[in-house]
């Protein structure tokens, strides 16, 4: 119903425009260059189906279910709250709890394989961006943080002063903030297209 008050819209607009564009000019020139004029209309009624049919797209768009299946399974490994809660928000400096650490691990294992792929390029274009990130910061936390009591805390041997120690938690703090908004770009784009629902 909403679509056809739209194009009914759209067609009680045209001769309005048209009405204003021939106004705005003299009327003289147009009656004198119909080429002109019916080249101005077909321009008009061209964007307008343009826009009727972008637009009818984007709110039509249904996933596949084996699609959104995958989907809710990768998001549901990683755990979305863990991930902001325990690794985003907190400072690498206090360190990471071990099993928001383990999900990334378990999420990046699995986005990777090829059953995960979805029929969506786009999505999966963002999803190999979101990992790509994700696993520059896994690997990165990986070598500069060590097991603790339920915990991986940054390492704290007494050769590693500690100007190198901030340094390196200020990095994985970065890195964790730039796959945040990998995800969040994921996440918007997941809503967008219905997958979430």
């Amino acid at each position: 119903m909403k679509r056809k008050r739209i194009a009914f819209g759209s067609l009680i607009l045209l001769p309005i425009i048209t009405n204003y564009f021939t106004d705005l000019f003299k009327i003289d020139n147009f009656l004198s260059n119909w080429y002109f004029t019916v080249a101005i209309l077909i321009l008009i009624v061209i964007g307008i189906l343009t826009y009727e049919l972008i637009h009818a797209k984007c709110l039509s768009f249904k996933p596949k279910k084996i699609d959104k299946k995958k989907i809710n399974d990768l998001i549901n490994r990683l755990d979305l709250s863990s991930f902001q809660r325990d690794i985003v928000e907190v400072d690498s400096w206090d360190g990471y709890r071990q099993e928001s650490i383990i999900k990334i691990i378990d999420f990046l294992e699995n986005a990777t394989l090829l059953e995960y792929k979805v029929s969506d390029k786009k999505l999966n274009h963002l999803m190999i961006d979101f990992v790509s990130q994700l696993n520059i910061f896994s690997s990165y936390t990986s070598m500069h943080v060590v097991s603790g009591n339920n915990h991986f805390i940054p390492i704290t041997r007494e050769e590693i002063d500690y100007d190198l120690r901030r340094a390196e938690t200020q990095e994985m703090n970065r890195l964790a903030s730039i796959s945040f908004q990998k995800l969040g770009t994921l996440m918007e784009y997941l809503r967008k297209r219905n997958y979430l629902e």
